[in-house]
């Protein structure tokens, strides 16, 4: 709580990209989607399916997420994610929408059903 939900190589930390331990699950996704689009310089990103769920044996949620990176290539992540003790945990798998993206998810699923969080 209190740090940039990803740490972006030579920016400054920027206020618009902090996570709180308070955010509801879709400002969490809303925090990751805005950080992407910074990453990739794109205003072209939709998240999508925000849903409670498991994840890493604590009550957490999935979303999907839709974007366009810097080289015009439509791409789509799944991601899950789970609060504790104040710190954030998210795993995003992500791939080319029109090839990798449903080529991969399965795999991708099946790392984080056995994502774990240490003590």
């Amino acid at each position: 709580s209190g740090e940039p939900i990803l740490k972006l190589s030579g920016t400054e930390k920027d206020a618009t990209f902090v996570f709180r331990d308070s955010m509801t699950p879709v400002e969490v996704v809303e925090l990751w989607e805005a950080t992407l689009a910074k990453l990739y310089s794109t205003s072209l990103a939709d998240a999508k399916n925000i849903q409670p769920g498991r994840f890493a044996g604590l009550d957490g949620f999935s979303f999907d997420l839709d974007y366009v990176t810097k080289d015009e290539v439509d791409r789509r992540g799944r991601g899950h994610a789970a609060v504790k003790d104040g710190r954030l945990y998210l795993i995003f798998y992500s791939g080319t929408r029109l090839h990798h993206y449903g080529l991969r998810l399965p795999a991708a699923e099946r790392i984080a059903q056995t994502a774990k969080i240490g003590s």
